[in-house]
Formats: C-alpha cells, sequence, structure tokens
C-alpha cells in the first residue's frame, strides 16, 4: 500500500512511463502474492502450536497405538505409563475415536482396534458368547466368583448390561463358583453353556426363552471328587450332540452322548479318552471341528504329545494317524482347530506356556496328499493361555492370550492374520493389558466385531474392530 500511494503521488513524466508501468505491474503481482498465501502461511507460522496443543495419534508399524507431541517425544500406549500420561493418553483417545462412531467391517488387516467398552469382572478367566432372537449375549466366567451374563446394547451407547450370575442352588457349587472354562452352543435351536469348574463338578444350563435367563440343566461329575475338568468342547456327529470334558489329574477326556429323549447328556465311564489304556500326563484343552466331512477332537497334553481323534462310524472316537508325535515342544496350553479358503484348508494350532522363558507357539496345515497336520511354522507368544482362529469376512484371525512372565504384568496379547499367500501367521495387532487369561471374538447381531480380552486384573476389555 505504501509503495502504490508512493507511486501515485509522483510526478509522471512521458519519458518514465514505461518504468513507472514497469514497477506499478510488480508491485500488483506482490499484492496479489500475499494476498493468496497470506492465510496459508499464518497456518504453517501456527501450526507447531496446535501440534503442541494436541497430540497426534496413529498406530506404528508393529501397531502399537502411538501419541507423538512436541516435547515429550514418543510415546507408546501399550499400557507402559512412561511420561506417567496414561490417563490422559486413554482420555484423548476415547474422544478422538468415540464408541459410537460409524465402524465398517474390516475387509483387510488395515483397520482400528477401538476400545469399546471395559467391565468390571474379578477373577475372569474365559469368554464365550451366542447369538439368540436377535440378541448377543456375553458370559465371562469368573474364579471364585460366580459368572456373569452380559446383554450387548446396539443402540448408540454401545454398552453391555448385566443379565444374570449363574447362581446355582449349592452355593459351593464349584461349577459356578470356580469356573474357568465356557463352551456355548445350540441344541434345536436352544442355547446352552457348559461351565467347566476348577473341581468336583461343571455345570451345564439351557436358556429359558420365558425368563430370558439361563437355568440349571444339570451337573457334570468327574470320575473322582479330587479330580477337576480342565477344558470343554461341543461337537455334533451324524445330528448327535457330543460334549468333551478333560479330567485332571487322572489324564482322560470325558465323553458325554446327547440323550435327546430326555435332553441330557449321559456318559457311562467307559466312553473316555485314551481309548487304551495310556493316560494322559496333564489334559490342558480340547477342541473339535468337522471338516471334509470327518469329525476330529484335539486333546492337548501339558507334558506330551497332543493328539486327535476321529468318529468313525460304528466305531466311535479313534485314535488318529494325522497328527505325527512333536515331544520337542512340550507345554502345551491350548489346542485350536480351524479352516481358511472357505473352509477347504484345515489347521491345528498349539499355544504353549513356559513359566520362565518366552516360548514359540505352532501352526499346523492339513497336507491332502500325506493325509497328516504338517508343521508350517512357529511363531512368538508369551506363556499363552488361549488362543482363539475366527473369520471376518474373507480374512481369517488368531487371537493369542498372554499372560506373561513372571514379574511382567503387562504382557501384550496378540492378534494375528492369516497370509493366504504365505500360509503362515503375521502379527498385526498388540492388545494392551497383562495377566492375560481368556480372549474371544465376538459377532453381534448388528454386525459389530469386537476382540474380548479378560485379565486376572479383574476386568474385560471389549475392542471393536473397526
Amino acid at each position: 500500500i505504501f509503495l502504490s500511494l508512493s507511486l501515485s503521488s509522483q510526478d509522471h513524466r512521458p519519458r518514465d512511463r514505461p518504468r513507472d508501468l514497469e514497477i506499478f505491474s510488480c508491485v500488483r503481482a506482490m499484492f496479489r502474492f500475499m494476498v493468496q498465501w497470506l492465510p496459508v502461511i499464518f497456518v504453517l507460522l501456527s501450526l507447531p502450536l496446535s501440534l503442541a496443543a494436541r497430540p497426534r495419534v496413529f498406530a506404528d508399524d508393529d501397531g502399537n497405538l502411538v501419541v507423538e507431541s512436541t516435547g515429550d517425544g514418543k510415546v507408546l500406549f501399550n499400557n507402559v505409563d512412561v511420561l506417567g500420561r496414561l490417563t490422559e493418553l486413554e482420555a484423548l483417545v476415547a474422544s478422538l475415536i468415540p464408541a459410537s462412531a460409524p465402524c465398517l467391517e474390516p475387509n483387510s488387516f488395515d483397520f482400528e482396534l477401538r476400545p469399546q467398552a471395559t467391565l468390571s469382572t474379578p477373577g475372569s478367566y474365559a469368554v464365550a458368547s451366542f447369538d439368540h432372537r436377535g440378541e448377543t449375549m456375553v458370559v465371562v466366567s469368573q474364579a471364585q466368583f460366580n459368572s456373569s451374563v452380559f446383554r450387548w446394547d446396539p443402540s448408540g451407547a454401545g454398552r453391555f448390561e448385566l443379565v444374570q450370575r449363574l447362581d446355582s442352588d449349592d452355593p459351593g457349587d464349584p461349577a459356578t463358583s470356580m469356573s474357568r472354562y465356557l463352551h456355548a452352543f445350540s441344541i434345536g435351536g436352544i442355547p446352552h453353556l457348559a461351565v467347566a469348574g476348577s473341581s468336583v463338578s461343571s455345570a451345564l444350563y439351557r436358556f429359558n426363552d420365558g425368563s430370558g435367563m439361563f437355568e440349571l440343566l444339570q451337573r457334570l461329575a468327574t470320575p473322582l471328587t479330587t479330580q477337576r475338568h480342565a477344558g470343554v468342547a461341543h461337537v455334533v456327529v451324524g445330528g448327535v450332540s457330543w460334549l468333551a470334558l478333560g479330567v485332571h489329574p487322572g489324564g482322560l477326556v470325558q465323553l458325554w452322548e446327547y440323550d435327546g429323549a430326555v435332553q441330557r447328556f449321559r456318559h457311562d465311564g467307559s466312553q473316555t479318552l485314551p481309548d487304551d489304556a495310556r493316560l494322559f500326563a496333564q489334559v490342558t484343552a480340547v477342541d473339535a471341528f468337522a471338516f471334509g466331512g470327518r469329525t476330529f477332537l484335539a486333546v492337548s497334553d501339558f507334558f506330551g504329545d497332543p493328539e486327535l481323534y476321529e468318529f468313525v462310524s460304528g466305531t466311535g472316537w479313534q485314535r488318529s494317524t494325522a497328527l505325527p508325535a512333536a515331544s520337542t515342544y512340550p507345554f502345551v496350553r491350548d489346542i485350536t482347530l480351524f479352516t481358511t479358503a472357505g473352509g477347504t484348508v484345515a489347521h491345528l494350532l498349539t499355544v504353549h506356556e513356559q513359566t520362565s522363558t518366552p516360548a514359540d507357539s505352532h501352526l499346523y496345515t492339513y497336507n491332502s496328499v500325506s493325509g497328516v497336520f504338517e508343521e508350517v511354522h512357529a511363531f512368538d507368544t508369551v506363556r499363552s493361555t488361549l488362543a482363539r482362529a475366527f473369520d471376518v469376512g474373507p480374512r481369517t484371525f488368531v487371537a493369542v492370550a498372554n499372560y506373561g512372565l513372571p514379574n511382567d504384568e503387562n504382557a501384550d496379547s496378540f492378534l494375528y492374520g492369516y497370509n493366504q499367500t504365505t500360509g503362515r501367521l503375521q502379527l498385526i495387532r498388540r492388545l494392551p493389558s497383562g495377566l492375560n487369561t481368556g480372549i474371544e471374538h465376538i459377532h453381534t447381531v448388528d454386525g459389530t466385531n469386537m476382540l474380548a480380552l479378560s485379565t486376572e486384573k479383574g476386568s474385560t476389555t471389549f475392542y471393536r474392530m473397526c
């Protein structure tokens, strides 16, 4: 403006006119530049101040949630209180990613894990879920406490409502007061829940549509009062439901067959595994699935090799040779059977609990030519307690609950993605917590995908997959 006034006040002579026009053109160009770019320059100059006031939140290559701010450097949101600001970081993440924010079903490994809800569940151990009549129910087993049943509220609040405590007519019944293992399944469209206790007996519940709650159907007793159940699985063979319950000590698996006439499971004492004079050293888990017209039951042994059984029509459960011995991999805590590629490829997964040092877990894939499960690779775990495989759209995931080594109460649990090209698992996310005892995938009736992570610290946290 000063230059323009100066030019306008000059006595322009004709001989100076070309030079004056040139100066005026330059000034006009400068004025246009300032009008167009001054706001941008102002924003750039003030950007450091805005960044310092509101840290940037993003995920790094290892799946850690990172908060970055001027002066504070890099803070891993991994339950590690580096700067003494963990509460602030949690509040920041909650403010940036509200629970009611739109969430799409992940169609790749590139998605977020948003903290959705945290429930107070003292002594929580395992999580199970089921859908019934347009509602999603979640059950959390709690050692030394009565297990809890929650209903998912799909409204904008996105929360869980307590529906029931699994009390029984015997307050000291370990099937409810010392529950550790859960398995939800359906018979004739009616939800059932098997709750395996820490001693004496387990309990089987059936859902009552009238009351909207579970009712105790029957007790499932161990052979001796000094024994407890370790692991539970349900499988249907030829239209008949079976329950498999591991027994420890005693080294066997009880097989309970459903009798539709009385609507109860029965066990005659002879239906046990192994099917010979041998015994397992310590049963830790059982799992079952159907694949290619065949039905398998897997049993993990903490001090021995895991074993695989197949149901043979007219004969019953027979030991299968499809799983070779793997005595070099002891301390198996959990065993999981699952399929990929639309159910055409079968896998077996063992996770290991080494109490003093990290121990690899192992993935096996069924070779249709050799007829055996062959080891594909080992993957990292840290004193793992449980693994769950599940599908979201075309993708297959494996979630592993890590308890952590002694004196480490902040060990992450891991979420792996199955790579269809390499046939291997790749680590894609870490879930912060520590002392993790259970993990479960939940797909609600409204299409929400969540991971539930229970911890001995007394809580169960649900992460939304977006």
